[in-house]
């Protein structure tokens, strides 16, 4: 007997139906025959069982509309079957409309209870019905091909529903639904244009989302978080444990959680509803498989043919048995506006029509254009392929021809895929019977989408995914099984997909992210699947094809350019694979990840040293060469080193073993040529070099080799290991110089390319020193190399390390005492210009290796303190909106700044008013943080910021320098860097700067090379003073500069011409310098700066306070002068105008001396009577208008230069001919011994223009700065 409650549910139900059945039937009660009917029919059914009989007498009043063979088949199968079973097969055919589909129901029944049931008997039934409902009709509008979808739902889907279900498929589903499990994980799958949320502070990856729902009841809404737009294909991650780092569950969620799940969902159901769910999925799987990926256009399965006699049967079949489409197909290569020209000229349709096609095309993959018969069809793909063949491509659109019947089958099985797509998202139990059919016989089903996955269309390709996430990918263990499929067939699949030419996005491949992204897996394929070596044998197997010299050589306009940059994505996947380290590291995981590991090393020596450049002499380069291709593959690459180097650096045994590979590596690069040395010596040291020359050899930007030293060296110490330790003692190792030298050959080219040495390298070098410090790149590639420079200065002699840099700088003889006198002997004027930026270029690196100390490993910062670091120098520029400054700070694996952390602390915010956004501005204590020459400062940058620091503290009457900021401590491992800054050699470059800037003739220093050195002095100065704090007796910069008498040179320059720009930087100096010996222990009496010293320090703010208020009252006085000179002059108008009146009425006239007029005076606007020209004009003062000098960036008004007025001001100006208003342009210009410029010629044939940037400068400054550039023009080599 059925349970009581559902018999409550259908007599509750049909309460409501009966009525309104005897409404509908009112007019048919007096037919005495189906009254009659209806009385046996409820009469012999109360008898059987009266709990029943109301739904029966439903269920025969609704009959009274039908044939009277149907009432007969209702009465007699109530004798034939038991009670129970009668109720639940009366139950779940009240809806059966059609005879047909009941009778084919009722025998696929009876074939199952047999045990002869199978899917060809389904196949059986669809090989006639589906052609009938979904084949298009001959010469019909292929833009408006419909189907009658009711007719398919009754006679295709529900037949399939009610013999699965055995029963009314929604009670079944409810049942289903109900003694499932709750769930725990949301999983809805994501379409095209569906809203995402993820979480920036509870995510594991940017790739965890939730779906709108479940964002709006978690906790998430209140966090940090983005919101984006799905391209389709992902799933939400509500309740997966591995994708949040807290609040995994939301409100709905959560009680899937708190339920129990002991038991398995399909063990509370009927065996013989599995069965049937089996049997019915197995066929739609099997028919879906078969029909999707059919390539055969002409024919259809042997199974699936139409015969004679169905043609002779059903009339539609036969019209359409010779009817063909032709399908024209998506891809990636041809535009839109080629594929509508090309419909356009072969079915002769109108624009509009085939845009309709073309965006059809585009949404679903595939179209059908034309329907006719089979001449027809192959002439319009013939004419189509003809067409488009033509292009740059030479690949025509693909275009098939196909069989009307074959045309249905493929609709129908994808709508099969939708419908069981539908199921599944319904309940757990119909997954767990999908997982264990798509599992069977080691997942061939999965194997076999994956080979044929490039055979279907976009559709049909979505439609698979999307069933592999809804049926596998939300329980753990099918999503284990689907996981080791999908990487045992990568390699194939990334090989279809290469050459396929469709969007990542509908590839089978997009689904890594699905499975890499989760640890668990992650973890269990690196170690049981080997899955990093699979996916780097399949990108290595692609970069063979473009090695030249064991280097990789990307051609931008290669053929296979479009197949490399699709086998990219593996990149995108090996950074999903390692995005969480393990905690806990296995045997099994150590040889997968360091198997993966040694894979990516051969990559690396790939590209080390790629795309090398060599300095053009004599011509210009003829060809740019390619840049681009190398600097995206490093991008992507960015991303997964740092994630490598997380991994090797969390086991000390992985670590050992990597650094061991690595340094095996580097020295299976070196030759016997790159390890030639020669000796060079300097003072008494005499150190061995090597042999190189980088402005004759090539030089290379790639050098990711060398740069993963930087980083796995950093974490040495965190298992007590260095460099020299014995665990890394391998053969070939390189030595300390040989692992410094690729990085400092790149460094020296990019100080050569500043000093305009490469100038006929063309624009291809200048766009890669460019990527090379912006913020993409530098993580890997600046940061990087100024790591591992520390690191060998950390290796290496401090001495011996300044003249390894000065040898390859070329800066040995500039280095010597007498390089200027044999510079002046023998006026060798080939390279001074070149020399001095290079010296400059030298000093910016060496100052960056001693004061950049904010990366954590590096100096005692941590991350937070980095991201503080770059903040404060970035709003030193200027105040910046949230969206510029996000942008300027690099980004970590996760795509986050950790701006948010920081930015409270560091800056405030002003709101936006009006049209002027709101913006960050730093905080007045953090300004003396700022670092003029930090490392990330590109040149305009470093001007700006400098300029903006030099007027926010002329505003606050400080001194207008910008002293180096006082740096945080360098780790133990790294505390010999800051002997370069007591060290003989480094002292003597400065000695030599500080000599050389004395003299007055000499031209191998500068302004720059000046300032440079004074920073490098206060770097020293604050080390010193940080010493003598902690008590520490190592560093005395003071005393080893008082032995080569450093201070009575600086002292010396106070006041010299040349040091005037830096007179404010030159004094903070001295001060510290004293300030710093007063701390000694050994000083007798404090130390005190000299009188010069003093008076031009203390005196600075009153003197020039005094000086500004004193040319404050002179400009006051001079305006009074002013406006009573034109008092006088309106006088003297208004009597000449009136002369009448005043003949008789005697008048003294007042004469005011007037300042006399000159060409540049400005008038304000001037009444009417007021005289222009002549000898009475009226003198007007000049308006009083304030200049900035762009050379000194001093302010001032345009005057004489007498000393009351302010200094003379000039624009730089073109002036050039103008035929504009030319009458006569053929005519020529007039010979300059006859030509005034002044008097115009009648014909205008000739006139000048003249423009200018509006820059003001004084003229001593514009004679000054025009004076240099002469001079080094003059020293410029003959080219």
């Amino acid at each position: 007997m059925l349970d009581a409650t559902v018999y409550i549910g259908l007599l509750v139900a049909d309460l409501a139906r009966a009525v309104n059945l005897f409404r509908s039937i009112h007019n048919q009660l007096p037919r005495l025959v189906h009254g009659f009917a209806v009385v046996v029919v409820v009469v012999f059914s109360w008898l059987v069982d009266p709990c029943a009989g109301l739904h029966i007498v439903v269920m025969a009043l609704s009959m009274l509309t039908f044939q009277g063979f149907h009432l007969w088949r209702i009465f007699k199968s109530c004798y034939s079957r038991h009670t129970e079973e009668k109720v639940t097969w009366l139950i779940a055919n009240v809806d059966m409309m059609d005879p047909s589909v009941f009778e084919l129901v009722e025998r696929w029944t009876a074939l199952h209870k047999e045990g002869r049931f199978s899917a060809l008997n389904v196949r059986e039934y669809w090989r006639v019905k589906v052609p009938e409902i979904y084949s298009p009709q001959p010469n019909c509008n292929c833009l408006r091909i419909t189907f009658d979808e009711e007719v398919a739902q009754k006679q295709l889907f529900d037949p399939l529903e009610r013999f699965m279900c055995g029963g009314d498929p929604a009670q079944v589903y409810q049942m289903v639904k109900q003694l499932d499990n709750p769930p725990s994980l949301c999983g809805r799958v994501f379409k095209n244009g569906d809203p995402t949320y993820g979480c920036r502070d509870c995510g594991m990856d940017p790739t965890c989302v939730l779906c709108a729902d479940c964002f709006k009841n978690s906790a998430h809404s209140k966090h940090r978080y983005k919101i984006s737009t799905s391209s389709g294909g992902g799933y939400c991650d509500c309740g997966d444990r591995e994708a949040w780092k807290a609040d995994v569950f939301c409100d709905v969620h959560v009680k899937g959680q708190n339920a129990q799940q002991s038991q398995n969902p399909l063990e509370k159901i009927p065996s013989d509803l599995v069965e049937r769910v089996h049997v019915i999925f197995d066929c739609i799987l099997s028919y879906a498989k078969e029909l999707l990926t059919y390539e055969d256009g002409f024919a259809i399965p042997k199974d699936l043919e139409i015969r004679e006699s169905d043609c002779g049967l059903k009339s539609s079949l036969y019209d359409i048995r010779d009817t063909y489409v032709t399908m024209l197909y998506n891809d990636e290569t041809h535009t839109y506006d080629q594929v509508i020209t090309t419909l356009e000229r072969a079915i002769e349709c109108t624009q509009k029509d085939a845009v309709a096609f073309a965006t059809s095309i585009d949404r679903e993959g595939r179209c059908i254009v034309k329907c006719a018969n089979f001449q027809q069809c192959s002439h319009t793909k013939a004419l189509m392929e003809k067409q488009t063949s033509r292009g740059a491509t030479n690949k025509p659109l693909k275009v098939q021809v196909m069989h009307t019947y074959l045309t249905a089958h493929q609709v129908f099985a994808s709508r099969l895929l939708t419908w069981l797509h539908n199921i599944l998202e319904s309940a757990q139990t119909f997954r767990l019977i999908f997982s264990d059919i798509i599992n069977k016989d080691g997942g061939t089903i999965v194997s076999s989408i994956i080979w044929t996955d490039t055979k279907m269309w976009k559709t049909a390709r979505v439609q698979w995914h999307r069933l592999f996430i809804s049926g596998m990918l939300m329980d753990q263990e099918s999503k284990k099984l689907f996981a080791r499929t999908f990487t045992k067939h990568y390699s194939k699949m990334m090989k279809d997909f290469i050459l396929d030419d469709h969007d990542h996005a509908v590839s089978v491949a997009s689904l890594g992210v699905q499975l890499f992204t989760m640890p668990t897996i992650a973890h269990m394929l690196v170690a049981e699947e080997d899955v990093l070596a699979r996916l780097l044998n399949t990108f290595l197997s692609e970069c063979e094809k473009k090695l030249r010299d064991n280097k990789l050589a990307l051609e931008h306009r290669s053929s296979n350019t479009s197949e490399f940059r699709r086998i990219q994505y593996i990149l995108y996947d090996l950074k999903y694979l390692l995005g969480v380290k393990p905690e806990v590291w296995t045997n099994d995981l150590r040889r997968g990840f360091l198997h993966g590991y040694n894979l990516i090393l051969r990559l690396l020596s790939m590209m080390q040293g790629m795309d090398p450049m060599v300095r053009q002499v004599g011509t210009h380069m003829e060809y740019e060469p390619e840049w681009e291709s190398a600097f995206n593959l490093h991008i992507k690459l960015a991303a997964v080193i740092p994630l490598v180097i997380e991994w090797a650096a969390s086991d000390r045994i992985v670590l050992i073993k990597t650094y061991r590979m690595l340094m095996k590596a580097l020295g299976d690069l070196g030759t016997e040529a790159t390890r030639r040395r020669y000796v060079r010596e300097l003072l008494d040291y005499s150190v061995s070099c090597i042999e190189y020359d980088v402005s004759s050899a090539p030089v290379s930007i790639h050098l990711p080799l060398s740069r993963l030293v930087a980083g796995l060296t950093l974490h040495l110490d965190k298992y007590g290991l260095n460099y020299n330790s014995p665990e890394f003692l391998v053969k070939g190792k390189p030595s300390p110089e040989e692992l410094m030298e690729p990085v400092l050959r790149t460094q020296v080219m990019i100080a050569q390319v500043h000093a305009g040495m490469w100038r006929r390298n063309g624009f291809s070098l200048i766009n890669q020193i460019y990527f090379y410090h912006n913020v993409r790149c530098r993580q890997e590639m600046l940061d990087r190399d100024v790591m591992l420079l520390q690191i060998a200065a950390t290796l290496i002699d401090s001495n011996e390390f300044l003249v390894h840099l000065l040898n390859r700088f070329n800066l040995m003889n500039w280095a010597r005492d007498d390089y200027e006198i044999k510079y002046l002997r023998g006026k060798d004027e080939d390279n001074m210009r070149q020399t001095v930026v290079l010296v400059e270029e030298y000093l910016q690196l060496v100052m960056t290796l001693v004061a950049e100390r904010y990366t954590p490993g590096i100096g005692q910062a941590l991350e937070e303190d980095r991201i503080k670091k770059e903040i404060i120098q970035l709003l030193c520029i200027e105040p910046m909106p949230h969206s510029i400054l996000n942008k300027a700070l690099p980004e970590g694996t996760n795509h986050e700044t950790g701006m948010e952390k920081v930015i409270d602390e560091v800056a405030n915010f002003k709101k936006s008013s009006g049209t002027t956004k709101g913006y960050f501005e730093l905080k007045k204590s953090y300004y003396s943080d700022y670092n003029l020459f930090f490392y990330h400062y590109t040149r305009e940058e470093q001007s700006k910021s400098e300029v903006g620091q030099r007027a926010r503290k002329k505003t606050a009457n400080e001194e207008e320098c910008c002293p180096p900021p006082f740096p945080p401590p360098f780790t133990v491992p790294f505390t010999m860097i800051v002997n370069i800054l007591q060290c003989d050699v480094f002292l003597h470059i400065v000695k030599t700067v500080l000599k050389r800037m004395g003299e007055t003739k000499s031209q191998s220093v500068s302004e720059s090379q000046l300032q440079k050195v004074l920073h490098l002095m206060g770097y020293a100065l604050h080390e010193e003073e940080r010493y003598h704090r902690n008590n520490d007796p190592y560093f005395h910069f003071t005393r080893r500069a008082h032995k080569v008498e450093l201070l009575p040179l600086l002292e010396a320059l106070v006041g010299h011409n040349r040091t005037t720009t830096h007179s404010d930087l030159l004094a903070w100096t001295i001060r510290k310098y004293h300030a710093v010996l007063n701390l000694s222990a050994d000083s007798d009496k404090p130390s005190q700066p000299s009188e010069a010293v003093t008076a031009s320090t203390s005196s600075s703010d009153t003197a020039s306070a005094t000086a500004e208020k004193k040319r404050r009252a002179d400009i006051a006085a001079q305006r009074r002068v002013r406006i009573m000179a034109k008092m006088a002059s309106m006088q003297q108008n208004f009597i000449k105008t009136n002369e009448t009146f005043f003949q008789e009425t005697p008048s003294t006239e007042q004469v005011v001396e007037t300042q006399e007029a000159t060409p540049m005076d400005l008038s304000e606007q001037l009444p009417e009577d007021m005289i222009a020209i002549g000898i009475r004009q009226t003198l007007t003062p000049p308006q009083e208008v304030t200049y900035t000098c762009i050379l000194c960036h001093q302010e001032d008004c345009v005057g004489r230069g007498d000393g009351v007025t302010g200094r003379p001001m000039v624009l730089g100006a073109l002036i050039q001919r103008s035929t504009v208003l030319s009458r006569n342009r053929a005519r020529p210009m007039d010979p300059p011994d006859i030509l005034d410029p002044l008097v115009r010629p009648a014909d205008l044939h000739w006139g000048a223009h003249t423009s200018s940037c509006g820059h003001a400068m004084h003229a001593q400054c514009w004679e000054k700065y025009f004076d240099d550039v002469l001079a080094k023009e003059r020293r410029r080599p003959y080219r």
